[in-house]
């Protein structure tokens, strides 16, 4: 969660929760919010990670804050995962790949180069790959950021190689303040592109994921 202005960032919080996702995320933006004494009604756009990642964490946030959205009148921006968790790395000369888990034995990987503007842009669309398939990054990449370096580290060292960097932990993990200044961003490029009612989630299916009719069958 996070808060920024066009002064920058105003306040973040990080809270990392294995199950149970729904329970106190509202609770949870309303007091990062009172910290700093913000009313919701001083809010001008939401911004949320649409997606790929873990089902159940997607829709409790996307529906989170199109609530909010919708409540306050305001535009939600969908973002990506992967963008989310490269915007947390400071650009740099060369290309950064993003690994974030899918399912066990795969991540979902994109890469990401710096623009004009130093800010990260993506090279290439978002892939779901086996990790034995990412040793085709072996080559030309400067550094590596997402969960996936702390939940394989041994594999990765091996598949990709010693040369790249590994970002730092408190790198590696999308942050809501991160998130917040790129839909900022995206809402001063294209301010009337993002109505809170149409947002949607990107799933992107992993190979041993079930289909989302399966699981709503569950």
């Amino acid at each position: 969660m996070g808060l920024t202005d066009r002064q920058g960032m105003v306040a973040s919080a990080t809270v990392r929760v294995r199950e149970g996702h729904s329970r106190g995320l509202t609770l949870r933006i309303e007091n990062l919010m009172k910290d700093v004494g913000i009313d919701p009604g001083q809010l001008s756009a939401i911004g949320v990670v649409n997606g790929p990642g873990s089902f159940t964490a997607l829709r409790v946030g996307v529906a989170t804050a199109q609530g909010l959205g919708m409540g306050l009148e305001v535009p939600v921006v969908p973002l990506g995962s992967l963008e989310a968790l490269a915007a947390g790395v400071p650009p740099l000369a060369g290309r950064l790949l993003t690994l974030l888990p899918a399912r066990k034995n795969e991540v979902f990987a994109q890469v990401f180069t710096v623009s004009s503007e130093t800010r990260w842009i993506p090279e290439n669309e978002i892939s779901c790959l086996n990790l034995e398939e990412l040793s085709i990054f072996r080559q030309n990449i400067q550094c590596i950021t997402g969960p996936a370096l702390d939940l394989y580290p041994e594999e990765l060292k091996v598949l990709l190689g010693g040369s790249a960097l590994w970002a730092p932990l408190s790198c590696r993990y999308a942050q809501g303040a991160a998130v917040a200044e790129l839909a900022r961003q995206a809402l001063k490029e294209k301010p009337d592109a993002f109505p809170a009612e149409s947002i949607t989630i990107q799933y992107l299916q992993s190979h041993g994921a079930q289909t989302i009719a399966e699981r709503e069958r569950r």
